[in-house]
Order: structure tokens, then C-alpha cells, then sequence
């Protein structure tokens, strides 16, 4: 209104100004003065090209008033974009504030959905939880049921080891015996090669009898000696699988322990979401929560932003002070 206002007076004020400088008698236009002569040079009517001392006054007062017209107009032009400009700063704060209040009408449709998601996760997690527990008790069988059956090899490889040992001291045994024996018969053969040379031949018969019974023997050492490496692989094979068994019982280990930790989270977190759950819509409010032994502490502010609209900040924490759980909410009423 104000613009309209000073848009008017700087129109009427370039209209007088323009009708005082058409009331100045120029030269050529003496006859609207009401100053005449007959000769035109007396310098008092203007035809001889001068003007007299009363238009000279006159023109002066017209060019102050002109100049005074011309400050007065700058003057409101000065004022009308002043009020233009504080127009537009509130033009562009209630720009603002629109927006503003879009921003809070979307965290607040922002807000239930979250509020949705986090239902959404705890049923999620619940089934999970359950999942992970029976995970955990098939792997509880399976390591039983793997340790039962080392156990089982265990004692078929000491059954094994001690047979192999009684078959190798039988076979030490019938060694020993055997080299008693060529012993024996070298023995027998100088002497007989000694006292009857008659009977070489038979005698080297004998002899090469007695060198393929050696052969026989070696070779019977040498198989006993593949049985027993391949009774020592057999029992380093026993070992890596032992090695491998161990190894794999740790890394269960390790797991079990990892699920054990975050149940526990877990079940801190749902201490908390259960105290939050239960704080009222008083201004000032405290709430305890628990779950699988648990406990959660939780206090929350309610505050009347608008006569329609609140805000509300909640905290949680465990009794412990392990884990905390921050929240913010603010609503809008459309009574």
C-alpha cells in the first residue's frame, strides 16, 4: 500500500514540475508575460533576444523549485525501493517458513515409517535369533558326533599299532633265529670243509641253499620294512586329520562365541526398545524396560511447539551404560 502511495506523490511531483517550466516566458514568447515594447530592443519584452530581470527571477525560482521537485522525487524513490526490498525479505521468509513446515509434515511422515521398519526388524530379528539357535545346536551334534567318531579311529589305530608291533617282534624273532641258523651251518660247513673234501659238492648245495634262504629273508626284512612306513604314513595321515579336527573345533568355537555376543547385543537393544516403547505423552517422562535379564532405563521430553504441533525426544540406556539409544519425534494435528 505504501508503494501505490509514494508512486502518486513522485507522479504529482514530475506533473507540477513540468507545468512550472512551461509557465516560463522563453524567448520568443514575451507576450505571455504581459511586458511589451514597441522597438523589441529595450531588453524588457524579449524580441531582441535577451530576457528581462523578472523573467530571470522567475526562471531562477522555477529552477529551484525544479531542483527541490527533482531531490523530493529522489527522496521517494529512495523510500518505494526500501519498501520493495523489505517486501521481498518478507516475501522470501514466509517462502521459508512454507517450506519449513513441508520439511516437518515429511519427517514426520518419515518418522512412522520408521517407527514401521524398526516393528518390521525386531520380528526379523527374532526369527533370525531363533534360526542362529538352531544352527547352533546342529553344530553342537555335529561336533559330538565328529568326536565320537575320532575317538572311534583313535582306538582302531592303537588296535592297529599294537598288532603291527607284535608282528614285527615275530618277525625280529624269526630273523634272529634265522641268522642263529646260517651261523650254525657256516660253521658246520668249515669244519666239514675241513675234515672231508668229498662232499664240497653237496656242501655248496647246501651253501646256495642257504644263500636263497638269506635272499628269501632280505626280501621278507625289506617287505617288513614298506609295512612299517606305510603304517608310519597311515599314522601321519591320523595325525593331519587329528590336526584338521582340532583346527575345526576352534573355528566353531570362535563362531559360537560371535553369536553369543551379538544375541547378547541383541538382547540389550530389545531392553531398550522396550523402555522406550512404554514412556507416555506427558512432558516429562521415565519408563524401565527389560528383556532375558536385561534391564534399560528410559526418559523422555514432550513439548508443545504450536497449539498443533509437538515435539518429542526420548533417551534410553542399560544399567550397565553398555549401549545407549536415542530418538526424536514431532507431530502435527490437523483439529
Amino acid at each position: 500500500m505504501h508503494k501505490f502511495r509514494l508512486s502518486a506523490i513522485v507522479v504529482a511531483s514530475v506533473l507540477s514540475t513540468n507545468a512550472l517550466a512551461e509557465s516560463i516566458d522563453l524567448p520568443g514568447r514575451a507576450q505571455s508575460t504581459g511586458i511589451t515594447g514597441r522597438d523589441g530592443r529595450d531588453g524588457r519584452d524579449g524580441r531582441d533576444g535577451q530576457l528581462s530581470t523578472e523573467q530571470l527571477k522567475l526562471i531562477n525560482g522555477l529552477s529551484e523549485r525544479i531542483k527541490a521537485g527533482e531531490a523530493l522525487t529522489n527522496k521517494y524513490f529512495a523510500q518505494t525501493h526500501d519498501i520493495l526490498d523489505k517486501n521481498l525479505a518478507e516475501t522470501a521468509n514466509n517462502s521459508r517458513l512454507i517450506y519449513s513446515l513441508d520439511l516437518i509434515k515429511a519427517d514426520a511422515v518419515s518418522t512412522d515409517a520408521r517407527f514401521t521398519e524398526a516393528r518390521e526388524n525386531i520380528g526379523s530379528n527374532t526369527t533370525k535369533i531363533a534360526t542362529n539357535t538352531k544352527s547352533i545346536n546342529s553344530l553342537s551334534e555335529r561336533i559330538e558326533a565328529g568326536e565320537a567318531l575320532t575317538d572311534t579311529r583313535f582306538t582302531e589305530t592303537r588296535k592297529n599299532i599294537s598288532s603291527n608291533t607284535t608282528k614285527i617282534a615275530t618277525n625280529t624273532k624269526s630273523i634272529n633265529s634265522l641268522s642263529e641258523r646260517i651261523e650254525a651251518g657256516e660253521a658246520l660247513t668249515d669244519t666239514r670243509f675241513t675234515e672231508t673234501r668229498k662232499n664240497i659238492s653237496s656242501n655248496t648245495t647246501k651253501i646256495a641253499t642257504n644263500t636263497k634262504n638269506v635272499a628269501n629273508n632280505t626280501k621278507a626284512i625289506i617287505s617288513n620294512s614298506n609295512t612299517l612306513e606305510r603304517y608310519g604314513k597311515q599314522l601321519n595321515e591320523h595325525d593331519e586329520k587329528i590336526t584338521f579336527l582340532n583346527n575345526k573345533v576352534d573355528r566353531n568355537t570362535g563362531l559360537i562365541k560371535e553369536n553369543t555376543y551379538r544375541i547378547n547385543k541383541l538382547e540389550h537393544g530389545m531392553s531398550l526398545m522396550a523402555a522406550m516403547s512404554n514412556l507416555t505423552q506427558d512432558d516429562v517422562t521415565m519408563a524401565l524396560g527389560y528383556y532375558n535379564g536385561n534391564t534399560a532405563l528410559a526418559m523422555g521430553i514432550n513439548y508443545a511447539l504450536m497449539p498443533n504441533m509437538n515435539v518429542k525426544f526420548s533417551a534410553a540406556a542399560d544399567t550397565e551404560f553398555t549401549q545407549t539409544s536415542l530418538g526424536v519425534g514431532i507431530g502435527y494435528s490437523f483439529q
